[in-house]
């Protein structure tokens, strides 16, 4: 028992605990993401992303022939 006790007490005197950070480095992680994404988005002028790109013009369905899509369409419309 006197062992025991002695190893511990050399252990808890002569040694250095060790802990981990897990908050800052995740916190690291995201922040060297967010500055490589930065970094090639500026380098990056003519990137596919920068340019604004309008969505086609949905065509109108035709009132006067009656489908199932407008028919449906109307129902879903009604219960809104």
């Amino acid at each position: 028992m006197f062992f025991h006790y002695f190893y511990n007490y050399l252990i808890k005197t002569y040694t250095t605990p060790i802990t981990k950070d897990i908050v800052g480095i995740q916190t690291q992680k995201y922040k060297n993401i967010i500055n490589t994404l930065n970094k090639n988005n500026s380098d990056n002028s003519d990137n596919k992303y920068d340019k604004v790109v309008e969505p086609p013009i949905i065509q109108e369905i035709p009132i006067n022939e009656p489908s199932i899509e407008y028919e449906l369409l109307q129902h879903a419309l009604s219960e809104i």
